[in-house]
Formats: structure tokens, sequence, C-alpha cells
């Protein structure tokens, strides 16, 4: 199991949900981004694994805040 973290432009790690199942990951995404700005729309997603953070990016359209998959 991974934690789900969202990962702010200014650096600062969120952690949003704790021991997760990396399959069901971008519905905890949605989640959270519906409770932060219900009018924000997912429109593509990008996924990448990060030697730096130790686990999977997620961009799904800020390009300066993303969502991390990782321990």
């Amino acid at each position: 199991m991974k934690n789900l973290y969202f990962i702010r432009s200014n650096g600062e790690k969120r952690l949003v949900r704790e021991n997760i199942d990396p399959e069901i990951a971008m519905g905890y995404i949605n989640e959270y981004i519906a409770q932060l700005n219900p009018n924000y729309k997912v429109y593509y997603v990008r996924t990448w694994y990060s030697e730096d953070h130790k686990g999977t990016m997620y961009d799904v359209g800020s390009h300066s805040e993303f969502f991390l998959v990782g321990e």
C-alpha cells in the first residue's frame, strides 16, 4: 500500500490519503480536486516515476502542482 500526497507549487507536500491501492489513485485525486475547486475539470493526466520523490507523479493539468503516490 502507498500514500497519496498533493505537492503544491511551493514544494509543500500534503498528505491526502494513507494506505491506498495505487490502482484506484485517480478516484482519490478526483475527490480531492473536487474539494479544492469544484469547478476544475481534469482534461488529461500525465504520469511518470520520480526518482526524487520515490513514487508515481500525476500531473492533472496544473503544470506546477502535482499528486504523488509513494512511500
